[in-house]
């Protein structure tokens, strides 16, 4: 990200610590009337008569060291407020002002009138940097309607912005959140793209990471960075795919002409897999869909160019049995097909040897079949010796 400073980390110069420990550990209690001629004393942030405030005032700049708050009072007439000194004179420029032991930062014109709203304050953001002002931060300051200087969240028009005093630009990490503040310092929210890099703010404006539900799709944003994945993404051990606007795929997909299945999970599936009626084998590691001829554990199958498994059926000159594995040495009907699975013309079944026992209705092309390797007294053959009419079934898998 842009700025990698956060909220709690950043740097302040010791002449704003200095300043800081000065306006805090000074202040001076004055009694204050209601005055006469249309100005009163009051307290600028409620904005009504008090009759009775302590209130001191310590102008901010360079020289602040050793300073002294300054008792005064708070005046308005139809121009606005303004904070008056005993001597008589007034307010001018920045001004940490405390009333009843609380402190607030102001700021009065040239010609003492208390500002609000946005003032651009370089001079006051260099005094806080110690001379300089750092990337992300702006001169904006924002000063309340009741004249205090805002400091942290600040709803303004109906957009927010976080003051530190400065107005902070760019992303921000503040309480372990991160935030992103356009150039006019407004906080972003919703889809916000960032050197052709996209990431997802929430509603409050913190940067969402992880998976996310977003306007009826599932998206992906790294955990670290928030940057929104696209393309293929291993999650966990499991891969996905996200479109080019970051969309979770679910169901078939192409890729470059080869076809892969995503569940309803989002999770790439691989090895067998019942989908709309059919059997599909999809590579263990690649999760590519298989077509034609394909060895799984040494037995072969085969699929068809949409993918879905063969069987009970002749493909060319090599039989699929029920279960789809090609059938070998085996007959099938009138034909034989060999161990190499391909069906041999004029076949002479004296010439083939088989097994069999006694009391066993059916003979065996493989001495290992599972149904007659546990038997005693086997025996072999040709199919006529044997007796039997019809090979073993589960020999022809």
């Amino acid at each position: 990200m842009g700025n990698v400073m956060s909220e709690q980390a950043r740097s302040f110069s010791s002449k704003w610590v200095k300043l800081w420990a000065c306006c805090i550990a000074v202040v001076a209690a004055v009694a204050l009337s209601t005055m006469g001629l249309g100005a009163q004393a009051a307290y600028a942030d409620q904005g009504a008569p008090v009759e009775s405030l302590n209130v001191s005032a310590l102008t901010v700049d360079e020289d602040v060291d050793g300073d002294e708050l300054t008792p005064g009072y708070w005046m308005q007439s139809k121009g606005g407020w303004w904070f008056e000194y005993e001597d008589g004179t007034y307010a001018v420029g920045y001004q940490y002002i405390e009333t009843n032991g609380e402190g607030e930062f102001y700021y009065f014109d040239q010609n003492g009138w208390m500002v609000t709203g946005w003032h651009w304050g370089s001079e006051f953001v260099e005094l806080l940097y110690g001379g300089y002002i750092p990337e992300g931060v702006s001169s904006w300051l924002y000063f309340k309607d009741g004249g205090a200087m805002a400091f942290g969240w600040e709803k303004v028009g109906g957009t927010w912005y976080y003051l530190d005093p400065d107005m902070l630009v760019g992303w921000w990490d503040i309480d372990g959140a991160w935030y992103f503040m356009n150039g006019s310092g407004a906080m972003e929210t919703g889809w916000l793209n960032q050197g052709g890099t996209w990431y997802y703010l929430a509603a409050s404006g913190a940067m969402q990471t992880g998976w996310q539900w977003i306007g009826g799709s599932w998206y992906y944003l790294d955990p670290e960075t928030g940057a929104m994945a696209t393309g293929w993404a291993e999650i966990d051990g499991t891969w996905y795919y996200l479109n080019g606007s970051g969309s979770m795929e679910t169901g078939w997909l192409n890729q470059g002409g080869i076809w892969y299945y995503l569940a309803a999970s989002g999770a790439m599936q691989t090895g067998w897999q019942w989908i709309g009626n059919a059997w599909y084998y999809l590579n263990p590691v690649s999760g590519a869909m298989a077509t034609g001829w394909f060895d799984v554990d040494g037995t072969w199958y085969y699929a068809n160019g949409s993918g879905a498994m063969q069987a009970s059926k002749w493909v060319g000159d090599y039989y699929l049995t029920g279960s789809g594995a090609m059938a070998t040495n085996a007959w099938i009907g009138n034909y034989y097909v060999g161990a190499d699975g391909k069906w041999i013309p004029n076949y002479d079944e004296n010439a083939v040897t088989v097994y069999w026992v006694d009391n066993g209705t059916v003979y065996h092309t493989s001495q290992n079949c599972t149904t007659l390797k546990q038997s005693d007294n086997i025996k072999s053959g040709t199919i006529a010796e044997s007796g039997k009419d019809r090979a073993c079934s589960v020999c022809a898998r």
